[in-house]
């Protein structure tokens, strides 16, 4: 309480009117707690995003996940009832240009809120309370939402303090209260159609004479692949040119006319696991008048692309350890006539 005290002194004259008034204000409080009712009111939490960097570099087809979850991890610091839900939760895949909204009777909703758990007034003053609502394909429509390949997963929500009178509230200096969403994949399920790409730049110019001014007779392009994943890969090399001032990728030819190159898959085992990796070397004669096709193109840069199947996808799914490993390595054999020839590493993929 604030007492405020009023000391009179007569003066000898007689008062027959007046009165006092006392104002009194309170400016920069500093608290460590606060304890009473602070009644019923809504926190909007900032819309966020969680990026899923494993598809960012994917442009086609998707990957099945056998056990797919979303988790959402609240942490929470006010002494006092909160009730949590989702305004919004999606899926966003520019690769297939579709979204799904994620719903199911584990999302948190309006109708169906989560009631979050929140620190005892007498036991846990002063603690933050962790709580968390578990997402997945029992509960939710995460395996359809992660299906779509997407590259981010969008989400925002509401908390009512609160949603009932209560007179045992607390809050600290240090209060808060934050819900972080997490995306869980465990590398199980399998693949059929999954196409990643990357580009590596490839002047072509430089390499079509030799330091005699000779014309380039023939390239030999060799892959060579050790795979120990239970994936088999079709790649196929593209060749580009850049236009710098539009700042584009302009595909010219391919590497392979026909078939792209099959990377097959590791042995698996009678459990399902890798027991040896696969090798394989492919050699690829481009005749002159390719290569003077590319000069002509003014190639610049190699496109890689790769297209996943795992093994007996979809009738059988596989697990990834992080002990599986692939090696990739791209090079090219250049001949301008028989006393000069050039080699070239083009990229390694460890």
């Amino acid at each position: 309480p604030v007492q405020i005290g009023v000391q009179l002194t007569h003066s000898g004259a007689s008062v027959t009117a007046g009165g006092i008034n006392v104002n009194a204000s309170l400016t920069n409080i500093k608290y460590t707690s606060v304890f009473g009712y602070f009644g019923n009111q809504v926190v909007l939490f900032e819309g966020d995003s969680v990026d899923l960097n494993m598809f960012s570099e994917a442009f086609d087809g998707g990957f099945y996940f056998e056990d797919p979850q979303v988790k959402i991890k609240l942490r929470n610091s006010f002494g006092m009832p909160i009730r949590f839900f989702l305004n919004s939760l999606s899926a966003l895949s520019t690769i297939n240009h579709t979204s799904t909204n994620i719903s199911g009777s584990g999302v948190p909703t309006v109708a169906n809120p989560k009631n979050v758990a929140y620190p005892n007034v007498y036991s846990q003053y002063g603690q933050t309370i962790k709580d968390s609502i578990v997402l997945n394909r029992n509960n939710s429509n995460i395996a359809q939402a992660i299906g779509i390949s997407p590259e981010y997963v969008f989400f925002q929500g509401t908390g009512v303090l609160n949603p009932v009178l209560n007179y045992t509230n607390f809050i600290t200096e240090n209060s808060a209260i934050s819900a972080e969403v997490e995306v869980q994949l465990p590398l199980w399920g399998w693949a059929d159609g999954l196409a990643l790409q990357d580009t590596e730049k490839f002047e072509f110019s430089k390499f079509y004479h030799d330091y005699h001014g000779h014309v380039l007779q023939r390239g030999l392009f060799r892959i060579y692949s050790e795979n120990g994943f239970p994936v088999d890969i079709a790649l196929q090399l593209y060749f580009a040119h850049h236009d710098t001032i539009l700042d584009t990728y302009q595909i010219k030819d391919s590497l392979i006319v026909i078939n792209p190159v099959i990377v097959p898959g590791g042995n698996l085992g009678s459990d399902g696991k890798v027991v040896s990796a696969n090798s394989k070397t492919s050699d690829i004669v481009l005749n002159q008048a390719k290569l003077a096709k590319m000069h002509q193109d003014k190639v610049t840069h190699i496109f890689y692309k790769a297209v996943f199947k795992t093994t007996q996808a979809p009738n059988r799914s596989v697990k990834f350890y992080n002990y599986y490993k692939i090696k990739l390595h791209v090079g090219v054999q250049l001949e301008f006539d028989a006393n000069t020839v050039i080699i070239q590493n083009l990229g390694n993929f460890d």
